[in-house]
């Protein structure tokens, strides 16, 4: 879509509701060449933005998401967090299976 890389800007934009917006449009459209923009963020300081994000990961379901997706479940809050494992789940590479298995423990 052509819409990709507009959307994919305005993850940084610095307002959260435009952010994550833009985030869950992106999980909407399912085009992988977001992951790499989602997973930046998954970092963003707001919890709607990174859990926005998260969702839309796994809405996308690319493996390659996962790494970037266990790297940042540790650094945020509950909410993102369970976004972040609802994406694991979803994704279901052994990698994100036994990331969630250690997570639990």
């Amino acid at each position: 879509s052509t819409a990709v890389p507009k959307l994919i800007e305005a993850l940084g934009d610095g307002n959260y509701s435009v952010s994550s917006s833009a985030a869950e449009a992106l999980g909407q459209i399912g085009d992988s060449t977001a992951v790499s923009g989602l997973i930046e963020a998954l970092s963003d300081r707001n919890d709607w933005v990174g859990s926005s994000a998260a969702e839309a990961l796994g809405q996308i379901g690319d493996s390659t998401a996962v790494s970037g997706l266990i790297e940042a479940l540790d650094a945020r809050g509950v909410l993102v967090q369970w976004e972040i494992k609802q994406a694991l789940k979803k994704i279901g590479t052994p990698e994100a299976l036994n990331a969630l298995k250690q997570n639990y423990d």
